[in-house]
């Protein structure tokens, strides 16, 4: 039979469909528009442009030799035209995760590893992750990570990443720049007096010439295109002069005045295998891990923005596909880890790009570096470098506007947004996103476990319309005497089945009176509950918000002063009939759930007297009402099993005209219970 079946399901899968899926090109390829070719072609040249300089930069950040980020720069953003779902992102060394390539290899090196190798081995792991994740369709995983958190956590590495520039931008030598920004602080102010004059002119400059082509582009570049072209290939321009500069200073004095790049290999690296022995191994599996989730991290940002931004949709699990097989691809090619860039992505669309092919530019012109540029590259001064990642990393910092503006929305997105930035800028990146998620996953933990809840009841004015009774903006009246109306905004499940229970007893406690007597004895009573105390606790908490009875109200929708006077003392309250559970926003329940179904029921009957006493669901979804229809919840007991449902219905106004009719048997009990309560208030006004 499990044969059949499997047989049958391997025979239903549609080859061409899974193709396309697994290969994205073979969809968009064949519609290809030549009028498109000519904003690839743009896009692809101006992130090339781009990315050489950066990927020098970015190595360094690493702490890796130079040429590491060109081979990191090529084969990736060629591959991911053929796997990925983003017409924008384009693959490549980062800011964000060569920071942590930087801190995890120091890490590791201390352990006797060679950071190269080990940075190699890194991309190989991270990539085997992220493709397993994505094999599993598990794109869901960065639901988990909140925008509030990247935001907090992206500002955080951010400043930690200007930081670490300051030595290279003063020239300044034998600073240790991986590690908490305090202690980081601390030695770049006790080695201030090592400052090389002539690469903090570099450094100083390189900034301002770059924030001043930045200005001229955002300002006039709409103007004029040519200004809009320099102001993208700021980078390119300012390695340029300045590498000019730094050679002419040689020729000049015959020496090297400032601290300059030396000298990489040239061409292309020569494939090899990633070094995969237990020995290393075991020393970057945690790292890489780690590091995946980075990667992940800034590459979704970037793809999901710019897909809502540019209106097209992103497979996240194919995304993870794309970015495990470009790292995987490229750790044979000595690369280290790599995402889609975020600085990249956003220049790639503002420059018009169409589809995904001009990866295939971007790659082209990063291996004519290798080939033909290396000699040049010796020149480039490593101020000039930390002035292009400083400018280029400053703007993910976030202001405190924007912190203010998430306390406005949700205090605790706030909470974790900053709790990220901080624990990433007083810790390190590791640290920064294992606190910023674990504190997100609690807080979603918590907004499952302890769910909204509402006594509701008919607005006035408004036939079959039922809101919040707690809401002061909404004239919610009480519903029939006896009839609870309680609804849950949550699925029902182990994490919140007792809150849940507890909070129906508590609205049946608040708003009706047993008709069952407490045991006279104490000794007979519960020891750990008095609960006459308790439900006169709840009743003085809660008369104020919420009319348990049809009191007359005034204007503003409070009880008039005579009613609200010693309610507590006044105040009569209706026996029970039935509680009416509306469910329209339960999607799930689970075992927990149905067990704290089946135990709320039985307290309510002893509470209520009657046996037959009614729990009713409305909006019950199709999940929620197969698992109560299987618990025997949706069907009376003296009901035929081909009888209805008389339990569940569609509509709160429905429900509570059914709640209303109670069983003959429970009607008799509450009259008598009446008559008795009645006869005594009687005797106590005569005395």
């Amino acid at each position: 039979m499990f044969t059949h079946e499997v047989r049958k399901r391997v025979q239903n899968i549609d080859a061409k469909h899974l193709a396309k899926r697994f290969l994205p090109i073979i969809s968009w390829l064949p519609r290809y528009n030549r009028k498109w070719l000519l904003g690839d072609v743009i896009a692809g040249l101006t992130v090339g442009i781009m990315v050489v300089p950066q990927a020098l930069a970015y190595a360094s950040l690493a702490t890796l030799p130079v040429q590491y980020g060109l081979y990191s720069s090529f084969l990736g953003v060629m591959l991911y035209c053929l796997f990925g779902t983003s017409k924008d992102v384009t693959i490549g060394p980062s800011a964000i995760v060569s920071l942590y390539v930087g801190v995890a290899l120091k890490d590791i090196v201390e352990k006797g590893q060679d950071p190269v190798v080990a940075a190699i081995t890194m991309a190989f792991l991270s990539g085997c992750f992220c493709l397993i994740l994505g094999i599993l369709r598990l794109g869901i995983i960065m639901d988990l990570i909140s925008s509030p958190v990247t935001l907090g956590f992206t500002s955080g590495a951010a400043i930690t990443i200007l930081v670490s520039q300051i030595p290279s931008l003063l020239g300044i030598k034998g600073v240790v720049v991986q590690g908490p920004i305090h202690t980081v602080l601390k030695s770049i102010f006790s080695a201030l007096g090592r400052t090389r004059y002539e690469d903090a002119i570099v450094g100083f400059v390189s900034i301002a010439f770059l924030m001043s082509l930045k200005y001229i582009a955002d300002r006039f570049g709409y103007i004029h295109p040519a200004v809009k072209v320099l102001g993208v290939g700021r980078n390119a321009v300012c390695v340029i002069i300045f590498t000019l500069a730094a050679y002419i200073m040689h020729v000049a004095f015959g020496e090297d005045r400032i601290l300059l790049v030396g000298t990489i290999p040239t061409g292309l690296p020569k494939p090899t295998l990633p070094n995969l022995s237990s020995s290393i191994f075991s020393d970057v599996l945690g790292p890489s891990i780690i590091g995946g989730l980075v990667a992940i991290l800034e590459h979704f940002a970037a793809a999901r923005t710019y897909g809502r931004q540019n209106h097209y949709k992103v497979d996240g699990s194919q995304e993870l596909i794309s970015l495990g097989i470009c790292n995987i691809t490229n750790s044979f090619f000595s690369s280290y880890l790599c995402p889609g860039a975020l600085s990249r992505t956003a220049v790639n669309s503002q420059s018009g790009v169409k589809t995904p092919l001009s990866g295939i530019i971007t790659g082209v012109i990063v291996i004519f570096s290798l080939n033909f540029l290396p000699p040049l590259i010796y020149y480039v001064p490593k101020a000039s470098l930390a002035a292009i990642i400083m400018t280029s990393i400053y703007t993910l910092i976030v202001g405190y506007k924007t912190f203010w503006r998430l306390w406005k929305i949700q205090a605790t997105d706030m909470i974790a947004s900053l709790l990220a930035f901080f624990v990433t800028l007083f810790t390190n990146i590791q640290t920064g996103i294992e606190v910023a998620v674990g504190f997100t996953l609690l807080i979603s933990l918590h907004r499952i476990a302890r769910p909204n809840w509402q006594m509701i009841g008919p607005v006035e004015g408004m036939d079959g319309v039922y809101a919040d009774r707690a809401n002061a903006k909404i004239r919610a009246s009480a519903p029939p005497d006896g009839v609870i109306i309680f609804r849950l905004s949550e699925s029902i499940s182990f994490l919140n089945a007792e809150y849940f229970k507890g909070k129906v007893l508590n609205a049946v406690y608040i708003a009706t009176d047993s008709s069952t007597e407490l045991p006279s004895s104490w000794a007979d009573r519960v020891w750990s509950d008095d609960q006459e105390a308790r439900i006169s606790r709840m009743r003085n908490n809660f008369h104020t918000i919420l009319p348990v009875t049809n009191q007359p109200l005034d204007e503003d929708g409070h009880e008039v002063p005579e009613k609200m006077m010693e309610k507590e003392q006044q105040a009569t309250y209706p026996y029970l009939k039935s509680v009416i559970l509306e469910c329209s926003g339960t999607n799930h329940i689970d075992s927990s759930g149905i067990q704290a179904l089946r135990d709320l029921k039985t307290q309510l009957i002893e509470y209520s007297g009657n046996p037959l006493f009614e729990l009713h669901f409305v909006g019950l979804q199709p999940e929620v009402f197969s698992r109560l229809e299987g618990a025997g919840f949706t069907r009376a007991p003296e009901d035929p099993p081909e009888g209805e449902h008389r339990y569940v219905h569609l509509t709160v106004s429905e429900a509570v005209k059914c709640a209303d009719q109670i069983p003959q048997l429970y009607r008799q009990n509450t009259l008598e219970k009446e008559n008795t309560r009645g006869h005594e208030e009687h005797q106590i006004s005569i005395v």
